[in-house]
């Protein structure tokens, strides 16, 4: 424990599962939600720039979800920016919540190396990628079929 505690990591429920998932709301609000209110207005008001605009947003939800939750969980500069692939891969395979697992735990996992060895520069966004990009290859299809099931759930009752 004592090592994890060294590398910021706490294991603890409030931290994941409020406080992260807090941030990652931010990151999905700031680009999907804004997104979706610029396209609409471009398209009302026949603005094609500003539906290109809403459009780019509401494509780089993944990423800024896989920043927030590493922001949050306050990780090194790499891998913050190593995140954007992790969250980016999570949110193809798995949409928002597959892009948040996937971030989280490559986040995690890059902060277990961080600044173990001479080679940090390569070796923690190289792990935090990996990690990430492997959870989201993993468990994003199955978190994409929950939610959407889930989904159907509440609104149809079936």
């Amino acid at each position: 424990m004592t090592y994890l505690k060294r590398k910021g990591i706490s294991l603890s429920p409030k931290v994941y599962f409020i406080e992260a998932l807090s941030f990652m709301a931010l990151g999905l609000f700031a680009t999907l939600v804004v997104g979706l209110i610029l396209k609409t207005a471009g398209g009302l008001l026949s603005l094609p720039l500003i539906i290109k605009m809403g459009t780019l947003a509401m494509g780089l939800m993944g990423p800024a979800i896989g920043v927030a939750v590493a922001y949050r969980l306050q990780a090194s500069p790499l891998i913050i920016f190593a995140s954007v692939v992790s969250g980016a891969a999570g949110a193809e395979l798995g949409g928002p919540a597959g892009s948040f697992v996937a971030a989280l735990i490559g986040v995690e996992l890059g902060k277990l190396v961080s600044g173990e060895t001479k080679i940090d520069i390569i070796l923690t966004p190289l792990v935090t990628i990996i990690t990430g990009f492997s959870t989201a290859t993993l468990i994003g299809p199955g978190i994409e079929a929950m939610m959407t099931g889930l989904g159907r759930l509440i609104m149809w009752g079936t």
